[in-house]
């Protein structure tokens, strides 16, 4: 494959991967945060992000943000509320559902899996820890249009960064279009035109896809 065709791709099993659990450790919060969060624990585990010298973990029904520092104690830094103030959900139809996060530049991007509209939205940590919620609908919209990369109903799951690019990976175990196009897939978003988007996702156009030269399948 070359051209765009190299930079949209259906993942392929690797039988050789392995993971070994070598720590486990409760994600509890002091008594002072779980009075701030409103919850006593870390409520889900979609992901992980070395983000300087912390280490984000990434909930899919919380607009809260956990990490912990070098010591392994744990922290919390706000994400901005939804319009009703929320920042925990325990209805499922309304959770941001971040299930994907990668480090660009100088900033951590939290995505939304796009599986339904209340979850199109990117969270974006600044350096200093500052933070905001935009919404992307125009680039999941492009996302969802792709049929070479959703087959099926779209449903984000990973991120990473590799040169120049950012690998975005959907999981097709949602609702398929037809019988036949429900698959695992890559797609490539060429970084510059990401950081234009993400500027001002009101009026700037989505970012080509599928644009960059080929890359790994594999998302972390």
């Amino acid at each position: 494959m070359n051209g765009a065709n190299a930079a949209i791709r259906r993942a392929k099993l690797q039988e050789q991967a392995r993971v070994r659990v070598i720590e486990r450790r409760p994600l509890r919060f002091s008594p002072d945060l779980a009075s701030l969060v409103g919850a006593r624990w870390v409520r889900s585990g979609s992901g992980l992000l070395r983000f300087g010298r912390r280490l984000l973990l990434i909930q899919d029904d919380a607009l809260w943000l956990p990490w912990l520092d070098e010591t392994g104690q744990l922290h919390v830094m706000p994400l901005p509320a939804d319009g009703a103030g929320l920042r925990l959900f325990d209805d499922k139809r309304k959770k941001p559902d971040f299930e994907a996060a990668a480090l660009v530049g100088d900033r951590a991007l939290l995505f939304g899996s796009g599986s339904l509209p209340s979850r199109e939205r990117i969270a974006i940590v600044g350096p200093d820890g500052k933070t905001r919620v935009i919404d992307g609908r125009t680039l999941y919209a492009a996302l969802r249009a792709e049929r070479r990369f959703a087959g099926a109903e779209l449903n984000i799951e990973g991120a990473v960064v590799v040169a120049g690019q950012l690998l975005l990976c959907n999981r097709g175990n949602g609702a398929p279009r037809d019988p036949a196009s429900a698959f695992d897939a890559t797609v490539q978003v060429p970084l510059d035109e990401l950081e234009r988007y993400l500027t001002d996702p009101e009026r700037a156009l989505a970012p080509a896809l599928g644009t960059g030269s080929a890359a790994s399948e594999t998302c972390a």
